[in-house]
This record gives structure tokens, C-alpha cells and sequence, in this order.
């Protein structure tokens, strides 16, 4: 092996990669590790009754035996703002640190006390921004760090449906968590372009709860964002509209919308197998990878030591070869003139 290809072996760093991934939504937290044959294994499911997140989680941790671990975080929408902003004219990685300046008209919070993040709108001169509280940060870490799990990415759900299906440029979703309320999401392109969340229409409106009226006003607010977004889309048009709906039924829902709207309506999964909410995201988590948005930005992740243990052994290492390359080139000449 030449000394050039050691120096690229110890001296380059091999990018992290997510071996956990978890998901925090109203009604509890999913989470699953990563196979490195197999890719994830089975995704656990642990209910919320109160507020006591970290506790969960925490027991959760500890049951699947998660340590030395790498984990991104998706978090439900009850958990963070997001707001359209436009593009700061600050470079990419320095809006973490702009934003809050950015938003502290639009929040209560104080600057200090958020985190925020962005991305870019397509071709526009606007960038969606998330934001969330830097205590709730500080503490998902504390209980991670508990378990020697190292947090590499907090996304947001917004973000992460909006990977679900690369295959389709602009759709889109309908979709509930358990405890939840309906959501209405649209994305052009990877990136989330309208949320909003549907008030009145209660779980489940299918199976033996079944009641007309009730997917008669879910169709007519699904109808209302698709006219608005008509108006604002000048040179895109949305015509597919996908299901992800826990506690229903989403084929007999599937065949109510599609006689109510004028676009297709299909379920958001290929797959026959319907699956809950938490589990698609776990998985298309998994699969979004360290890509998008992170409110969990570099300036609060521990700062890199430039000289730990297996640098100084590498340095060593590579001292020795080089000193040993020098060694059989000149001491057979020394000998020689000897």
C-alpha cells in the first residue's frame, strides 16, 4: 500500500451515517435501527399518555438496547413553526444563524431561544423555514447523550413527506397521525409548499363510523386549498392528490374522495400493506437520509476536537512509514560506500 493511499485512509473522515431513526408525533414515538445488512429492522411504537416525551423515549432507548448509535430525529408538526420567508441574501450555511433575526416579528419566542432552519422553494425567491424551540433541542439531546446516541439531524415532518414520492413531480397529501387532526400538505419538486391543518372533521369517517357529511366537508376543504393553490401555481399544476390516513380506511376513503374532486386520488404507498403514519416516516427518514433542512445546525453540535487519540495514532503511523521509506532507500547506499 503507497504511503499516498494511507494518508487518504487516516486523513480522510468517513462521513457519519444514521443507524436510529426516530419519530416524535402526538400520539408517541416510533423508532427503528438500522441493519447494515438489511437495512431497518422493525419499527417499535411507544404511547404518549402525558407530557413525558423524554421519560419515553429514554425507556425506549434502553429497551432496544440503542447505544453508540447515530440518530435523525423527525418531528410532528405540533413541534414546530414553519413560515415562508424570502431568501436571505446571507450565504446557505450561515441561515441557521440569520433566520431567528429574520423571524423575530413572526414568533413570540425570543431570538435565543430558537432554532430554525431552512430550504429553498424551487425556482423562486422564497425558502420554507422551520423553527423550533432550543430548549426542547437541548433536552432530545440530553436523553440521547444519556444512551450514547449521538444526534446527527432533527427534521420536520413537512420536509420529510415531501421526499415520499420522488417519482411524482407535484402532488398532494392528505394525510393523519393517530390524535391528530387531518393535514392537508402540497409539494412541488422535494419541497413543501403549503401545510394546513383541517378543523371540524373528526376520526375516523369511514368503516362502521362512516358519515357522508363528514368526508363531504373533508372533500370541500381539500377543494379549497386546491383552488387557492390553482392561483398561486402559475406554472405548476398539482393533480394527484395521496392518502396516508391512520384509523382509516384508506381505500373506501380513496373511492369517496375520487367521486367528490376532479384530480386522482391514490394511496401514498405502492404497497398493498397499509401502515401507520409513523412508520412511512421512520422509513422515508431513514431514506431522506442527512439531506434537507436541520434544526439541529452545526453551531449547537459539539465542537470537533482537531487532535484526538486516533489522529495523533494516525500521525504517528504515518511518521513511522515515511521515516521507514527513507530508511530502505539510504541505508543500502550508506552501506554500499562503506
Amino acid at each position: 500500500m503507497s504511503i499516498h493511499s494511507l494518508l487518504q485512509k487516516f486523513m480522510n473522515r468517513r462521513a457519519e451515517e444514521p443507524s436510529l431513526s426516530i419519530v416524535m408525533l402526538t400520539e408517541g414515538i416510533y423508532l427503528s435501527k438500522v441493519n447494515p445488512n438489511s437495512g431497518l429492522e422493525s419499527v417499535s411504537f411507544y404511547e404518549l399518555t402525558d407530557n413525558n416525551w423524554d421519560f419515553i423515549l429514554s425507556s425506549a432507548l434502553k429497551e432496544n438496547q440503542c447505544q453508540n448509535l447515530n440518530a435523525t430525529v423527525t418531528l410532528g408538526s405540533h413541534l414546530y413553526q414553519s413560515f415562508q420567508l424570502e431568501k436571505p441574501t446571507v450565504p446557505k450555511d450561515e441561515w441557521p444563524v440569520a433566520l431567528p433575526f429574520l423571524l423575530k416579528d413572526l414568533i413570540t419566542e425570543r431570538v435565543t431561544d430558537i432554532v430554525a432552519d431552512g430550504v429553498e422553494l424551487g425556482d423562486s425567491n422564497k425558502i420554507q423555514a422551520y423553527v423550533v424551540v432550543k430548549r426542547f433541542v437541548e433536552q432530545l439531546k440530553q436523553v440521547l447523550d444519556h444512551r450514547n446516541v449521538k444526534l446527527l439531524k432533527i427534521s420536520p415532518e413537512d420536509e420529510v413527506w415531501a421526499h415520499a414520492r420522488q417519482d411524482v413531480p407535484a402532488y398532494m397529501l392528505l394525510h393523519r397521525s393517530q390524535k391528530s387532526d387531518f393535514k392537508i400538505g402540497a409539494f412541488v419538486n422535494q419541497g413543501s409548499i403549503f401545510q394546513r391543518t383541517i378543523r371540524g372533521v373528526e376520526s375516523p369517517i369511514t368503516g362502521e363510523y362512516a358519515n357522508s357529511l363528514q368526508i363531504d366537508a373533508l372533500a370541500l376543504e381539500l377543494q379549497r386549498s386546491m383552488d387557492y393553490l390553482s392561483s398561486q401555481l402559475k406554472q405548476v399544476q398539482i393533480n394527484k392528490l395521496f392518502l396516508c390516513c391512520d384509523d382509516e380506511n384508506n381505500e373506501e376513503l380513496r373511492e369517496a374522495l375520487q367521486e367528490r374532486l376532479n384530480v386522482m386520488v391514490e394511496p401514498l404507498l405502492l404497497v398493498d400493506t397499509q401502515h401507520q403514519s409513523g412508520e412511512v416516516l421512520v422509513n422515508e427518514t431513514y431514506q431522506l437520509g442527512l439531506k434537507g433542512a436541520n434544526l439541529y445546525p452545526p453551531h449547537l453540535q459539539p465542537k470537533k476536537e482537531m487532535f484526538n487519540l486516533d489522529v495523533v495514532a494516525a500521525s504517528w503511523l504515518v511518521l513511522f512509514l515515511i521515516m521507514m521509506a527513507i530508511y530502505s532507500v539510504y541505508i543500502p547506499v550508506i552501506i554500499e560506500d562503506a
